[in-house]
């Protein structure tokens, strides 16, 4: 299955083997549209996030990143690399960079022992990461999730700059 990058089989666990050729040239496609960000906006008021296979792209996106970044938003994401080659990955700027992630215990397509393992391999690195799990919570999003979200950006940013980001949110 093609989106982003070759995915082999589903569903994808700790153990899964990724398209790293195809998910970097995605990442790099993710910096071009950070740095057409960057012509409006610091680099440190931008944060790139995703669902599933979008979550696993926001992280290297990141974490990746040549300047410092806001954040990063997974939504039941995975890391394509294993643990050594995840943190070779890590660009200094963004070491301190926080990760969000939220996912479903009962998720049958990114299995949540992918989120275990992400939580772990970001503990091994020190970066700094809050993590969610929502039990009964399969592949998709819930009204806790949004919730927890809402307050993780609320901290992130201060209140001028979220009404900033609702204006430009806005029609």
């Amino acid at each position: 299955m093609t989106s982003w990058f070759d995915i082999a089989n589903l569903p994808i666990g700790p153990e899964s083997n990724g398209d790293e050729a195809g998910y970097m040239m995605a990442v790099r496609r993710i910096h071009k549209m950070v740095e057409q960000l960057e012509e409006i906006y610091p680099s440190e008021r931008i944060l790139v996030g995703g669902f599933s296979q979008g979550a696993a792209l926001a992280l290297g996106s990141v974490l990746q990143y040549p300047r410092k970044l806001a954040g990063a938003i997974l939504l039941s994401g995975w890391s394509v690399f294993c643990n050594d080659s995840f943190a070779a990955q890590v660009h200094e700027r963004n070491k301190q960079t926080p990760v969000w992630i939220g996912h479903g215990v009962s998720d049958q397509i990114v299995l949540f022992s992918c989120a275990l393992n992400l939580r772990n391999m970001l503990n091994d690195i020190g970066i700094p990461h809050h993590f969610h799990e929502y039990v009964g919570i399969s592949h998709t999003s819930s009204v806790e999730e949004e919730a927890d979200l809402v307050h993780f950006l609320q901290d992130l940013f201060s209140s001028a700059s979220v009404s900033s980001i609702q204006e430009c949110a806005e029609p």
